[in-house]
């Protein structure tokens, strides 16, 4: 859905078919598609919290682990992959995003974002804040990095392997979305949400 959002659109106009894809972003929990709720609505900009992995790890360094030890009960865990580089650098919250983009009719892709991810991080350099790894994208620009959060911001008190979103609209002003963003009953639930999408549209199949 990243890399080929048009040509996928293209092709379920031109043979009549619906394309629905809510797991590709935090699961089951609303993300996207919280706007089929809002009808009209105008989305100025999200932010938010995308990668679970990433956001665990986190979590366990200010409770004193190391990022190493912190990396290491993630896999032990399920939270990471024997190869983490895609949470740990940033990847997988830049592809979601990027997602979430075109659905707001954004034309952000990886060429033009700024990707860093959490690998090489102090978090002791940021006194009196917390550090979450943030993914923002507007009409103009899109980025994940390491963002050091007030303690005031409901996204800083996220925490685990929860994600979350925070999506800015012109008649509601913030929306905020806070749930799991992965898992087998989490990402049937995704699938559940589409399949009733696609029965309540009247789709023969």
């Amino acid at each position: 859905m990243a890399f080929h959002y048009d040509e996928l659109m293209e092709l379920s106009r031109r043979f009549n078919k619906i394309v629905r894809f809510k797991g590709t972003v935090m699961a089951g929990t609303p993300s996207f598609n919280v706007v089929d709720l809002l009808p009209g609505i105008k989305v100025s900009r999200f932010m938010g919290i995308l990668n679970g992995t990433t956001n665990f790890i986190l979590t366990r360094m200010y409770e004193g682990m190391s990022f190493n030890d912190a990396l290491r009960l993630a896999q032990e865990r399920g939270y990471a992959e024997a190869d983490p580089s895609l949470d740990i650098d940033g990847w997988d919250a830049a592809l979601k995003s990027i997602i979430i983009s075109r659905v707001f009719g954004w034309r952000h892709s990886l060429e033009n974002m700024e990707v860093r991810g959490i690998r090489d991080i102090n978090i002791e350099t940021f006194k009196d804040k917390v550090v979450k790894l943030i993914a923002y994208a507007d009409k103009d620009t899109a980025y994940v990095k390491p963002i050091p959060l007030e303690r005031s911001d409901i996204l800083a008190h996220v925490n685990e392997n929860l994600n979350a979103l925070r999506i800015s609209t012109d008649t509601l002003g913030d929306v905020m979305i806070i749930g799991p963003g992965a898992g087998p009953i989490e990402t049937a639930q995704a699938v559940l949400t589409d399949l009733m999408y696609i029965v309540n549209n009247g789709v023969v199949f």
